[in-house]
């Protein structure tokens, strides 16, 4: 199989991300990189060999086995999930609304998914 370009892995990740074939990523996942095993790529579906890097995301849901995925597909799967947390824009609701309370000084901030890494040489 061909490698797929930007535009195509994207499009692929959001489409199975919208189907619920592949979960969002999680803020208390873990990430191992190593090499791959021929193994199938969770995002893109496409073989990762024995000489690319492989990221496996362990997430913290016992029903969700560990996802396979190409650097690339990785870096593209987290872009999406975070797209896909972020507060749609809208209408302002306005001073007095929303977590702050009445303090227009307060804002709500999303942390980026914390991600632990181990070597895989240990």
């Amino acid at each position: 199989m061909s490698v797929p370009g930007d535009t195509e892995r994207t499009a692929c990740i959001r489409a199975r991300l919208g189907a619920g074939t592949l979960p969002t990523s999680a803020e208390n996942q873990k990430v191992y990189a190593g090499y791959g095993e021929r193994q199938p790529c969770d995002c893109c579906g496409r073989s990762i060999d024995g000489t690319e890097v492989m990221y496996e995301v362990e997430l913290a849901s016992p029903r969700v086995r560990p996802l396979a995925m190409h650097l690339k597909c990785f870096d593209a799967w987290m872009a999406e999930s975070r797209s896909r947390l972020r507060p749609r824009p809208g209408p302002d609701p306005g001073p007095g609304s929303g977590p702050g309370g009445s303090d227009p000084g307060v804002r709500t901030m999303m942390h980026p998914a914390r991600v632990a890494w181990r070597d895989p040489t240990c």
